[in-house]
């Protein structure tokens, strides 16, 4: 998989408008990490189980090896991570896209994503 800085314009594959990278990490470059609104990985978990831009490959986690597909069980379901993305519209009308491993980069490695991604994810999701 490509790495592409947090909050910079996305190129990893065409796309008919612009959207912002979000949690496009790989080994060798650094981001934030800590502690995240507990109602994320619910939300994400959503997003996720209705991946857009789907690729053919598989990419495995750069940090552990993990290979993918990665599953990751809640809300009564299994989500298959690695081989598409998640697209959610903030309030301002920002898109960001992030790869659907960002659910195991936060769960497993602690993965921080910027502020205005939660906020946007947590406006998508309605009844958490």
């Amino acid at each position: 998989m490509a790495y592409f800085k947090d909050l910079t314009v996305y190129t990893y594959s065409e796309w008919p408008e612009s959207m912002v990278n979000i949690g496009w990490l790989d080994y060798g470059h650094e981001f934030d990490v800590g502690e995240v609104d507990s109602r994320l990985a619910s939300a994400l978990m959503r997003l996720a189980a209705s991946p857009v831009n789907m690729m053919r490959g598989l990419h495995n986690c750069r940090f552990c090896n993990v290979e993918s597909p990665i599953r990751i069980d809640g809300l009564g379901r299994s989500v298959f991570l690695g081989s598409g993305e998640i697209h959610v519209r903030s309030r301002t009308g920002v898109l960001y896209s992030a790869p659907t491993l960002i659910l195991h980069y936060i769960a497993t490695h602690g993965y921080r994503p910027p502020p205005q991604f939660i906020d946007a994810v947590l406006g998508a999701i309605p009844d958490q």
